[in-house]
C-alpha cells in the first residue's frame, strides 16, 4: 500500500469515524426467486398486476448513469406487499401468486423460510433507503441519492441516523476519499470486468470525515457542489480523474469532482494539495492495476488488502473498530 494511506489515517484519525457511527447499512432484497418477484414493464402488463403491489427496484450500477436514483429511470419492478391472500381476493396479483405456487416458487429455500402463507412477502416493514451503496465496483462507484426505489441484494441500502443530513452524507460518500478507502478494503474478483467485491462489513467500517462536526459554511459548500456534480453522469475514474499516473494533474480532473474533493480532503481534513493528488494517483493506480491483472489472476479471488486493516489497528482502538 502507498505511504499516503498510513499518513492520512495517522494525521486524520481524530477527524475520521466509521460510517456505521452515523448510518445503518442494510442488505438489499433477497427474493429467492428473481424470475417470479422481479418483472419488466411488459410482464406487469401481461399479468395485469395492480400498481399498488409493485415497487421499482435497482439491480446494479449499470442501470443508472448519474448519482440520482429515480423510479422513472428503472425498467423493473418488485412485488412488494404484506397483504394476506384473503386481502388479495379478486386481484390479479393473487392469480399470479397462485400460478407461482403451481410452478414451485414457494418451495424454494429462501421463499419457504418466510412461511407457507407468507412466502411471497418481501421487504416487510421496509422503507426506502435514502442512499444506495454498491456491493461491487469497477471503474465507476456512484453512491446513489435515492428517491423511492428498493435495492436488490447486489446493493446495500444506507439509512442515516436521526439528525444526519442525507445530502451531506451523499456528498461525503461520493468523494474520491471514500473510493480511496474502499479500494484498500474490497476483495478483487476475477473475470473480464475486473470488478471488486465490497462486503457489508467493509461498508460499516468505512472511514469518513465526521460529518457531525463539519463547519456550517463547509456543509453548505459541500452540498451545493454535490448538487452540481449530481446533475452530471457518474463516469469512469479514468474520466473523472485522469487515465494514467503520467497524466496526474488537477487540470485533468472533472471540475465539480475536483471542487467536491477539495472541500473534503483539504478544507475538512486539512490535507495538502500534494496529499490530495497522491490520493488520486493511488485510486487510479489501484483500479488500473485491477484491470491489467484481471486476465492473469485465474479463477481464485484475491483477498482484501490487509494494509488498511493494519493501519486502522495502529490508529484506532480495537473496541472502536470491531464492536
Amino acid at each position: 500500500a502507498p505511504d499516503i494511506l498510513f499518513e492520512i489515517i495517522e494525521k486524520c484519525k481524530n477527524d475520521l469515524i466509521c460510517l456505521r457511527d452515523v448510518a445503518r447499512p442494510r442488505f438489499g432484497i433477497k427474493t429467492g426467486a428473481n424470475e417470479f418477484f422481479y418483472l419488466s414493464g411488459a410482464k406487469v402488463q401481461k399479468h395485469k398486476l395492480e400498481k399498488e403491489y409493485l415497487q421499482p427496484v435497482i439491480f446494479s450500477l449499470k442501470e443508472v448513469q448519474g448519482y440520482l436514483l429515480k423510479p422513472e429511470k428503472l425498467s423493473h419492478f418488485a412485488i412488494v406487499t404484506d397483504a394476506s391472500k384473503s386481502d388479495l381476493k379478486d386481484t390479479f396479483l393473487l392469480k399470479y401468486i397462485n400460478s407461482g405456487e403451481k410452478k414451485g416458487f414457494n418451495n424454494r429455500p429462501t421463499c419457504a423460510q418466510r412461511g407457507k402463507e407468507n412466502w411471497y412477502i418481501l421487504a416487510k416493514d421496509w422503507k426506502y433507503a435514502p442512499l444506495i451503496f454498491p456491493s461491487k465496483i469497477g471503474e465507476r462507484m456512484p453512491v446513489f441519492l435515492n428517491d423511492g426505489v428498493f435495492e436488490d441484494k447486489k446493493l446495500y441500502g444506507i439509512i442515516p441516523n436521526e439528525g444526519i443530513d442525507t445530502s451531506l452524507l451523499a456528498a461525503i460518500l461520493n468523494s474520491t476519499l471514500t473510493r480511496f478507502f474502499i479500494e484498500f478494503s474490497c476483495r478483487q474478483l476475477t473475470g473480464a470486468q475486473a470488478i471488486a467485491d465490497v462486503d457489508v462489513i467493509v461498508v460499516k467500517k468505512l472511514l469518513i470525515p465526521d460529518i457531525r462536526s463539519i463547519d456550517k459554511n463547509l456543509r453548505v459548500r459541500l452540498k451545493e457542489t454535490f448538487s452540481r456534480l449530481a446533475k452530471s453522469p457518474a463516469e469512469s475514474v479514468f474520466v473523472e480523474l485522469f487515465p494514467t499516473l503520467n497524466d496526474a494533474d488537477f487540470a485533468r480532473v472533472k471540475p465539480d469532482r475536483l471542487e467536491l474533493d477539495k472541500i473534503v480532503i483539504q478544507d475538512i481534513l486539512g490535507l495538502s494539495e500534494a496529499e490530495h493528488l497522491e490520493i488520486y494517483k493511488a485510486v487510479v493506480d489501484l483500479v488500473r492495476s485491477r484491470l491489467d491483472k484481471a486476465k492473469s489472476v485465474g479463477k481464485k479471488g484475491k483477498s482484501a488488502d490487509a494494509s488498511l486493516e493494519s493501519a486502522l489497528r495502529s490508529s484506532f482502538s480495537e473496541d472502536y473498530l470491531y464492536d
